[in-house]
């Protein structure tokens, strides 16, 4: 990966080298992936970096799959002081997974890859003033898929994947989040949402009645909201995620209904010599409901957590001063 900066340009390009191979009592035999792609990309800040501009090329080959040309090309404007706005395109294409084509049972040796393109344009706004700071975004994507990847269940009691000729997608997310800050004290409050139609656009027989239907296990409504508190080294967090009615069944005939799930957490970090510890504990779906991700499968009720993480880092001697203040600043 080689990045060059030249007054407002910037250039990058590289290579990237992936090697996948599994083994495992879900696969009949020893499978791999390896893929190797050539990328290159330029950005132009202009107006003192208010007005940017970028565009980037990929080209990717497996040993699988012959890969088209990918690639993405956006703008990002800086209205005012709080206020900017971006618009985006790219195409991508993604090859089936391992798991996809050979796990056992259920793998489809003759899945497609897919093939995408999308649009998205949104409005940023950042707001700083004393101890406050205030971000909010706003997006709105469209996008074209062929050979969706889709894993459905069977008549034989698991699931396969399998293409779909065309789904859209289309809909809004928003981000927000405030913060609060004085000395020692820290409170943030963040709050996404989304709203996503996902269609099947194109059916493959006359008996096919999930045209135009949103796709299974894709709510249309989603949201996500957190508060947490740090009071020195002390971290208390709230969270809560709210999500929609999902289809089980391809005509959308069938549902599943909608869930809220709230979650505390609490931790204390500790830190000497080369050692970092976390000591926490949380209660998850603190309100005892009754909720399930997947048809038949009931998630658990109220749950408690309490653990230990420990990371230890070893520092390299060093006699060299520059070296020395390296390691200070990582």
């Amino acid at each position: 990966d080689n990045i060059y900066k030249h007054k407002n340009h910037t250039f990058n390009f590289g290579i990237n080298f992936t090697s996948h191979q599994s083994e495992t009592k879900n696969y009949n035999e020893t499978h791999g992936l390896k893929k190797i792609a050539l990328f290159a990309a330029y950005k132009l800040n202009l107006l003192n970096s208010k007005f940017t501009y970028n565009i980037a090329a990929r080209k990717e080959t497996t040993n699988q799959t012959e890969i088209p040309f990918t690639g993405n090309t956006g703008i990002h404007y800086q209205l005012t002081k709080l206020i900017a706005t971006k618009i985006n395109a790219n195409t991508s294409y993604r090859q089936p997974t391992l798991n996809d084509l050979y796990w056992n049972p259920g793998g489809n040796k003759n899945l497609k890859p897919e093939e995408s393109y999308e649009i998205d344009g949104g409005i940023e706004l950042n707001y700083n003033k004393n101890n406050f700071t205030l971000l909010f975004e706003a997006t709105y994507f469209n996008r074209h898929t062929t050979n969706w990847i889709i894993w459905l269940p069977t008549d034989n009691a698991y699931w396969s994947p399998k293409n779909i000729a065309e789904v859209y997608s289309r809909g809004t997310e928003t981000k927000t989040e405030l913060r609060y800050n004085k000395k020692y004290f820290q409170i943030k409050l963040i709050l996404n949402t989304s709203y996503v139609l996902s269609s099947n656009e194109k059916s493959k027989n006359e008996n096919d009645n999930s045209t135009g239907k949103q796709l299974i296990y894709t709510p249309r409504y989603t949201g996500q909201s957190s508060i947490s508190i740090s009071y020195q080294k002390l971290n208390f967090i709230f969270n809560n995620t709210y999500t929609g009615y999902r289809f089980t069944s391809t005509d959308n005939t069938n549902w599943l209904n909608p869930y809220y799930i709230a979650n505390i957490k609490c931790s204390y970090p500790y830190s000497f010599n080369t050692i970092n510890m976390e000591l926490f504990c949380a209660v998850n779906n603190l309100f005892n409901k009754n909720y399930t991700v997947v048809l038949n499968r009931p998630m658990p009720l109220r749950n408690y957590e309490i653990g230990l993480s420990i990371n230890y880092r070893k520092i390299k001697k060093t006699t060299n001063l520059a070296d020395k203040q390296k390691q200070l600043e990582y």
